[in-house]
């Protein structure tokens, strides 16, 4: 019965959870799915109006002040690193990886 159990435990797939940038200015982003937080309504409003070639809007949340973005399929796969990069310096927004899981 062990035998069969240590032969389950290794059949199992392990999920391991990403951690998100502590501080998004000492390391560079890679994910291509990145949340961007604007500190107020105006700045993110501003952040929306923006069109960014090769970036898709995944979800968009006044209310939190939320934009995901993604790189397009058919575009570079930094386009939504390049977008969040001019969101922050232009508007000051917070740069977070999309929290993904991954298997070991």
């Amino acid at each position: 019965m062990a035998l069969f159990d240590k032969l389950l435990d290794n059949a199992r797939p392990r999920w391991t959870r990403s951690a998100a940038a502590d501080d998004e200015e000492s390391r560079p982003i890679r994910a291509q799915r990145l949340k961007v937080k604007f500190p107020s309504v105006d700045a993110y409003r501003a952040g929306v109006a923006l069109v960014f070639p090769g970036a898709e809007v995944r979800l968009s949340s006044e209310r939190r002040r939320l934009v995901v973005l993604e790189s397009a399929p058919t575009a570079a796969a930094d386009a939504a690193q390049q977008a969040a990069s001019t969101l922050r310096q232009r508007y000051g927004a917070t740069i977070i990886e999309d929290q993904k899981y991954t298997l070991d």
